[in-house]
């Protein structure tokens, strides 16, 4: 948009007269192509920074000459850019910006106060700045040429094409091995609660500091193999560890869009290089200090090449790739200029959403800056989960919630203030429209409310096995001695007693406790009588009151699993011997005769043994004293939930039974009975689902989350399958809130 001149003497001597500022001639500036088409890249040889402008843009640097008056400025772009128009706010803006960052110079007096008050200015941080800064501290490093040269000299066979190709075949071949052998992977990792413990945090701290300096080696030795400098060397405090930092700006010198994106790139290579090595370290080694370190490099590398340094949607080395390959070096700044201007529909009047012409515009920048804008999020609430449980391993969790206020705090504090800071602007207030502000925030306050009120329904799905109902198993769920049992083959009454175990160990806790809460509650009791006397009293009463129930909770345990030694049957039916073609191989070899048998009693059956089987006799088989017991058929379907789906499963319920057997005859059927799973006991056909985590035993395999079993009755009865049946079940849980079905979804998929 030009600008319409008139006839003001005063207005015409400021056009003409000579603008005083010249282009410094020191500088040093590189041409390349790019998608917005010749593009010139300087660098201040002073203080080492680097600017990029259009061609439009250094034509008016150029030009600059300390003689050189407006009205001539317009006059060269519009002969040098036939169509284009120079506008004078436009080129004061520009101007200004050629002046602060130190590409001209100025003879006027107060020049250097100016520039002054400007540098104060920029060194001021922000609340959000100031938290970044205390993240990484850099302190000032040195420039070694000839160190890197020499470096760089011996290790270039590194980054010859036939290495590069190894490297690749090494890192595909490594991440093939472990997604073949991933069972055997996930049993060696630690558990979660064990990788939280200071001694595996203190080797993270060693490994983020081997794979930080490797990295930004890495950048300098790139870098200076296609001739750009590395300015300075140094230390910094990366989430306060010591790492190596390394200056490598230089590189937007190089015309090669290719080797400015190997330069990016080239710390990300490294660090999946090092990773490799030390996954084939942590496999092949005995636990111990190189087999601990080896296992934090490779959690430190693949997590930081995958989803933070290498990920383009955050501003690191993977954005910088991308902006390269693509030749978008303003990516970053163009996404953020579309989302803002996108959003402010939402609040400003439409004359606000103009474009300007010097800014590119393009659906891909939009795209990107809403996808990176989510990401961050992302990685914010996964940051924020680590810590809650590191708080909680710890038992930090009061100090967690207190940094997170005042944290959380800070950003409201600061938005709030920004945001005042804008509405105080005349020039804001003009744009902002009243009425659709009032409508975006009625929008959110219904979004809000609907999230948190409006009832889903929804389906809450697991795999399980089918029981027919014929054949009930009986297993023992506690290990002890067999003290007695009824022989295979007789018939039993439901609730009747099959066979009693004794566990002398747990009867011996259980006198133990006992004698141990006796003392507790008199504890207890003295304490109670003494804090009117003594304050101290009042301090040690708690902890008492404390103990007291743990010791209450610790005895019921104890009371619920002897009782589980007695085994009863929960139907009516006969007690046969189970099928040794579904026991496993273990229990084959160790019972040659029937369990249920006088010759084994004093034997230890151990946790997980199947004792029996009671099956549903036909009503002419029933012996005549027990002819009123009713008998039912159908079929059983029992599956296996995590804690957070069960919540909204109650009997009554309906479901959906899918077998793998027949995908194509969908069972309906009833949810019978909903119970926690005290063994945590997994069957083995359904380890192959990785519905769960678990782990092998000497007494089984065991699940590491809580286990409930959900019983299925099915209105069908199953009879073409075997009774070791796998299928895949859908309940139709109650209604339940928006918020509350996502929080569930969240919750199951960021289990530790």
């Amino acid at each position: 948009m030009s600008l319409v001149l008139g006839n003001s003497p005063a207005l015409l001597s400021a056009m003409d007269r000579p603008i005083p500022l010249r282009r410094r001639l020191d500088l040093i500036v590189r041409q390349s192509v790019g998608r917005e088409g010749v593009r010139f890249t300087i660098k201040d040889p002073v203080a080492f920074q680097h600017f990029q402008y259009l061609h439009e843009e250094y034509f008016l640097l150029a030009c600059l000459d300390g003689r050189t008056s407006r009205r001539e400025l317009q006059s060269r772009f519009e002969k040098q850019f036939p169509g284009k128009r120079l506008s004078i706010p436009h080129l004061e803006r520009l101007l200004a910006n050629f002046f602060y960052e130190g590409l001209v110079l100025a003879d006027r007096p107060g020049t250097g106060e100016r520039l002054y008050a400007r540098s104060l200015k920029n060194k001021k941080l922000s609340p959000a700045s100031l938290i970044q800064k205390l993240l990484c501290i850099r302190f000032r490093g040195f420039s070694f040429p000839h160190v890197l040269d020499e470096v760089e000299r011996r290790t270039r066979f590194l980054l010859h094409p036939v290495s590069i190709v190894l490297f690749a075949l090494f890192l595909v071949f490594t991440v093939g091995f472990a997604a073949i052998h991933r069972e055997a992977f996930q049993d060696r990792l630690p558990a979660w609660n064990e990788y939280l413990s200071l001694r595996y945090v203190s080797l993270l701290i060693l490994a983020i500091a081997i794979a930080k300096i490797l990295h930004e080696l890495s950048h300098a030795m790139v870098c200076r193999r296609f001739g750009a400098e590395c300015n300075e060397i140094g230390v910094m405090l990366l989430l306060f560890v010591p790492c190596l930092y390394c200056e490598v700006s230089d590189s937007w010198m190089l015309k090669s869009r290719w080797k400015r994106a190997a330069v990016a790139g080239a710390g990300i290579a490294a660090e999946c290089v090092l990773g490799g090595l030390a996954f084939w370290c942590w496999w092949l080694t005995y636990p111990g200090v190189i087999h601990a370190i080896s296992l934090q490099v490779m959690i430190v590398c693949s997590i930081n090449s995958i989803l933070i340094n290498g990920q383009p949607l955050l501003r690191y080395d993977g954005y910088f790739v991308l902006s390269d390959a693509l030749n978008r070096p303003n990516l970053w700044t163009a996404s953020r200029a579309h989302v803002r201007r996108l959003f402010g529909m939402f609040f400003l009047k439409p004359a606000f959403q103009q474009r300007d012409p010097w800014m590119r515009s393009g659906t891909l920048a939009l795209w990107f800056g809403l996808a990176s804008s989510v990401y961050q999020f992302a990685v914010l609430a996964a940051m924020l989960w680590v810590l809650h449980a590191l708080a909680i391993q710890w038992r930090l969790l009061s100090v967690f919630w207190m940094v997170l206020f005042l944290i959380g705090g800070t950003i409201v504090l600061v938005t709030s203030l920004q945001l005042g800071s804008q509405i105080q602007n005349p020039s804001f207030r003009r744009r902002l429209s009243l009425a659709r502000s009032l409508g975006t925030a009625a929008a959110i306050v219904v979004g809000i409310v609907l999230l948190f009120t409006f009832p889903v329904s929804w389906n809450a799905t697991s795999f399980g096995i089918v029981l027919p109902e014929q054949r009930q198993p009986i297993l023992s769920i506690v290990a002890g001695r067999l003290a007695s049992c009824v022989e295979a083959g007789q018939y039993v009454r439901q609730g009747e007693v099959i066979a009693t175990l004794e566990n002398p160990t747990l009867e011996l806790e259980r006198s133990n406790l006992q004698v141990q809460l006796q003392q507790a509650r008199a504890r207890q009791e003295s304490l109670r009588r003494k804090r009117a006397f003594e304050p101290s009293a009042s301090q040690s009463l708690l902890s008492a009151e404390q103990q007291v129930l743990g010791l209450e909770q610790e005895l019921a345990l104890l009371d619920k699993n002897l009782e589980l030694l007695t085994l009863r049957a929960d139907r009516a039916g006969w007690c046969v011997e189970p099928d040794r073609g579904a026991m496993e191989e273990s229990q084959t070899q160790a019972w040659r005769v029937p369990l249920l048998s006088f010759q084994n009693l004093g034997c230890h059956i151990v946790r997980g043994t199947w004792v029996a089987t009671v099956e549903n006799a036909p009503v002419e088989q029933i012996p005549l004293e027990q002819a009123t017991v009713e008998q039912q058929g159908g079929s059983v379907f029992r599956a296996y939930f995590r804690e957070s789906d069960v919540a909204g499963i109650q009997s009554g319920q309906d479901a959906k039974v899918i077998l793998r057997r027949q995908p194509d005859r969908p069972c309906a059927g009833v949810v019978r009975q909903v119970k926690l799973d005290t063994t945590g006991e997994i069957p083995p056909a359904l380890q192959r689902e990785s519905l769960f985590s678990w782990y092998a035993t000497t007494e089984g395999t065991k699940s590491k989350e809580p286990v409930y079993l959900v019983e299925i009755e099915l209105k069908v009865e199953i009879r073409s399958i075997d009774a070791d049946g796998i299928g895949r079940v859908w309940v139709t849980t109650s209604p339940l809130p928006l918020a509350a079905i996502l929080w569930r979804s969240l919750a199951s998929n960021l289990r530790w």
